[in-house]
């Protein structure tokens, strides 16, 4: 069954709001950032209440007043610096608005906007737009459809915003404005009412190995409360996937178990699991079953060599106050659940991930490197000695102490403090 949004699109037209009543009614909002390469004086302003209120930014639009096709990519550019600096994440879409206005001001200016003008503007300022990163699309009713953007060739990456009142559309759409005189509390007068289809709101598309691999040893306080906190890492994943408000409070006492307990504001984002994890899942520990007694939460990388319900975690402040992002080895008894991430993926976000050290094999030590051989545990007693050439044959790894191990019966190697390629100290063949 398809589920719709519904939301609103505003501009400087719409004042004295009040977004935590109409967050109650909608699912998403649009914002006017400018009209050709002016900035709509309400758009920070509707911005930041909108993200206090929780409620996603879907996109931004541009009224369009460009002459010529060099002018319809300046809008775009000009599009772009806004939405980056409001810091919207690049699954924001940016849309291009061409209206009768837009005609009667390239009129004034001596220049007849055929359709033909209208559909290179649309063009241009698109794939400008793309380049940046951003997802992008137009604006225009039937009218407009049938005159101006008759056989426009639309690519399938973009998005089609429809203006059709009291009638069923006559066109494929991905958002559809409704009405242009919708009520909705907390936003005074008429306003425009859209829906979608949910799959519309694209998430931001992470590749959880190269997420970990970014933010391990990082130290963050992105809330400025009492220094670096289990939660800070788990808002700075709110604020790179896009959510809205990632600094905003947890709710309750405040510590790690609001997050699961509050979950369903994180639903558009994330499902909730209490069953097996799955790499990058977010798990929550209720107080006192964790070092942590408060409470805690960490991203779960893989499964414990120790066996039994334990998992290598990614969190912030364990093992020791204030710690930056770590990997420990942590029991998951008495965990409350987890947020599994609906816009994980296994493509990387640049060049092709490295392949990972293997689960069991023999490594050799690579030039200009000494690497101690410890018996029983990662700090246990010295052995011996792998230099330059050395191979050791393992039968499994295991990440704990911020560096990835070998082990080789009661025998432990460490080979590289991360996954990355670059970083390793030896060869590992597969067995």
């Amino acid at each position: 069954m398809e589920v719709f949004m519904k939301g609103v699109d505003i501009s400087s037209y719409q004042v004295g709001v009040n977004y935590a009543a109409a967050a109650k009614e909608i699912d998403f909002v649009i914002l006017r950032a400018c009209w050709g390469e002016n900035e709509d004086k309400m758009l920070r302003t509707h911005a930041q209440g909108f993200k206090e209120a929780g409620i996603p930014i879907l996109g931004l639009y541009c009224f369009d007043y460009a002459l010529c096709k060099s002018q319809a990519a300046a809008e775009a550019d000009y599009i772009v610096d806004l939405a980056r600096s409001l810091e919207l994440p690049e699954s924001a879409i940016l849309f291009f608005d061409c209206e009768y206005d837009s005609v009667r001001w390239a009129k004034d200016n001596g220049l007849d906007l055929t359709a033909e003008k209208v559909q290179k503007h649309t063009r241009a300022f698109m794939d400008r737009v793309k380049e940046s990163g951003y997802r992008t699309g137009y604006y225009t009713n039937l009218d407009w459809s049938n005159r101006y953007y008759k056989n426009f060739e639309k690519q399938p990456d973009e998005l089609f915003w429809f203006a059709r009142y009291g009638a069923t559309p006559e066109i494929d759409y991905d958002i559809l404005q409704y009405s242009a005189d919708g009520t909705i509390p907390g936003i005074k007068g008429k306003v425009d009412l859209n829906e979608m289809k949910e799959k519309t709101m694209a998430l931001k598309a992470i590749n959880p190995n190269e997420w970990i691999d970014s933010h391990e040893g990082k130290i963050y306080d992105i809330d400025g409360a009492y220094g670096v906190q289990c939660v800070d890492l788990f808002k700075i994943f709110l604020k790179d996937i896009g959510y809205p408000a990632p600094t905003e409070p947890l709710g309750g006492d405040g510590y790690a178990h609001q997050i699961w307990y509050g979950r369903q504001k994180y639903s558009k984002y994330f499902d909730f699991v209490t069953g097996k994890l799955k790499k990058g899942d977010i798990l929550i520990w209720p107080k006192g079953h964790h070092e942590c007694p408060d409470s805690h939460v960490a991203m779960f990388v893989g499964d414990s060599p120790r066996g039994g319900n334990r998992g290598i975690f990614l969190g912030a402040n364990q093992g020791y106050a204030h710690s930056p992002g770590v990997l420990t080895d942590i029991s998951c008894s008495g965990s409350l659940g987890a947020l599994r991430y609906k816009g994980f993926t296994d493509k990387s976000s640049t060049q092709p991930a490295n392949k990972p050290i293997a689960e069991n094999g023999t490594v050799r030590v690579l030039k200009g490197h000494e690497i101690n051989l410890r018996a029983g545990g990662p700090k246990g007693r010295v052995v011996g000695q792998l230099k330059e050439g050395d191979e050791l044959t393992y039968d499994h790894k295991v990440v704990t102490n911020g560096h990835r191990y070998v082990i080789s019966g009661s025998l432990y190697l460490a080979i590289t403090p991360t996954e990355k390629r670059e970083n390793w100290w030896v060869d590992v063949k597969t067995r």
